[in-house]
């Protein structure tokens, strides 16, 4: 199925993120945008608490820290060097509007970029000056950085695992949301099933 050019991307990931991280959701806060001053600097990027003893069963959360930013491509749109420095800047303005100073160096923060296609120019850059590692298929982390940091590649992640992020495409085949509507089907609670419709 192709999907419309004037589709609402942020929101579906927001929904679909909730939902790929649904097991924990009693130790998970998610702030959908967040204001990085008094003055309204509004981004479009996702903030998620976990609870400080919460263990996060789903591999692209198994990393998690106190605070977690997520960027989110959407489809189509490129993902670079400006890209990554630009959710450094976002991870280093709210531990700096929410830390107090002393606070500030200490490590709870994580930066987590998505997008559909793998930004191999990207990748490649950051994989000669800190080590990179796939953790699982479409799931890459780099170690070394002021943040820890991962990528998602939502078209090589497990689409069985992974339903609603990998559903996220313009390109949605009959299986994947045959798929989409079994695992929805599942859900056990309304509000799960209502952020499946905004995604």
């Amino acid at each position: 199925m192709e999907i419309e050019e004037n589709i609402q991307w942020h929101p579906a990931f927001c929904s679909a993120i909730e939902l790929e991280l649904y097991e924990n959701k009693k130790d998970l806060k998610y702030e959908r945008e967040h204001n990085l001053s008094r003055m309204p600097l509004r981004i479009d990027f996702l903030v998620i608490k976990k609870k400080t003893n919460a263990v996060i069963k789903n591999e692209i959360g198994d990393f998690f820290l106190k605070n977690n930013i997520f960027e989110y491509k959407s489809p189509g749109d490129s993902m670079d060097a400006r890209t990554f420095y630009k959710a450094l800047s976002y991870a280093c303005l709210y531990k700096d509007e929410t830390e107090n100073a002393d606070e500030i160096l200490s490590m709870d923060t994580t930066i987590t970029l998505v997008r559909e296609q793998k930004p191999e120019k990207l990748l490649r850059q950051l994989a000669e000056k800190y080590e990179l590692t796939k953790r699982a298929e479409g799931i890459y982390r780099i170690c070394g950085m002021l943040f820890p940091v991962q990528f998602l590649v939502t078209s090589e992640m497990n689409e069985e695992v992974h339903v609603f992020l990998t559903s996220l495409t313009r390109t949605l085949s009959r299986e994947q949301a045959q798929r989409l509507l079994d695992k929805t089907a599942k859900l056990k609670d309304n509000e799960d099933r209502k952020m499946q419709t905004l995604s």
